[in-house]
């Protein structure tokens, strides 16, 4: 009879706790769908905006590439020394539609992780390329303005969509991403869609969902080969 309580008393601890887990997944979600995750734009050192009082998203990509996306899903992924797409705007109006923030991975010198080497930012037919030079500054010479070359960081808005906006610290190697709460619903990539869900943001390229799968997941989003917006038909 004894053996039976102990059971039940187990039972009954694993059930609560499983209740917690549950329940504490739930409010991360219910967060992200009430704004928790946003902050005001005007905290962020390199938003440059001349209305206060708006909220952004900020997706974050560092290292060897650690990803905090515009939902806060957090992961890393064993990249190939290949191009990926970091986020682009899809569905919102023709200026912003335009762009795009890619990124290169090169192998670090240690040969068993891969680490930033080029940012590309992407409005239309217009590229800007940020490079990593050898003494850890970024070479900046094909940027408008003129050769701002030797700075170890960069910010940028995009001239014709100022919703997005980025900055790149090259010698912690941290590419910093904010776009306007108007894009919610309006984005793609490794950064996620930005909708305010955290259990989607592990969709692929393909619309298939890469839970527990980062790697698999960061593939779909090389640039090489790359389709046009994905749908996402189940979320």
């Amino acid at each position: 009879m004894m053996h039976y309580q102990t059971l039940i008393t187990v039972l009954c601890v694993l059930g609560a706790s499983y209740a917690a887990t549950m329940e504490e997944e739930t409010s991360l979600n219910r967060k992200a769908r009430d704004h928790e995750y946003l902050v005001e734009c005007d905290n962020l050192s390199y938003w440059k905006d001349i209305t206060p009082g708006h909220q952004c998203g900020e997706c974050k990509i560092h290292g060897d590439p650690h990803v905090s996306t515009f939902d806060q899903v957090k992961f890393k992924f064993i990249g190939e020394p290949e191009r990926y797409l970091a986020t682009r705007v899809y569905g919102f109006d023709t200026p912003c539609d335009q762009i795009k923030i890619e990124f290169e991975l090169v192998q670090h010198h240690n040969k068993r992780r891969h680490i930033f080497h080029k940012i590309f930012l992407i409005d239309g037919t217009e590229t800007i390329t940020l490079t990593r030079r050898n003494d850890g500054t970024i070479d900046t010479t094909n940027v408008p303005g003129g050769d701002q070359s030797g700075l170890d960081e960069f910010s940028y808005i995009f001239p014709n969509c100022q919703k997005i906006q980025m900055k790149f610290w090259d010698r912690a190697l941290r590419l910093h991403i904010a776009g306007h709460s108007v894009l919610r619903g309006h984005m793609e990539g490794i950064c996620g869609i930005y909708n305010g869900e955290q259990d989607d943001d592990m969709y692929g390229s393909d619309d298939i969902k890469y839970e527990n799968q980062p790697d698999d997941f960061a593939a779909t989003w090389k640039t090489d080969g790359l389709p046009g917006h994905t749908t996402h038909p189940d979320k």
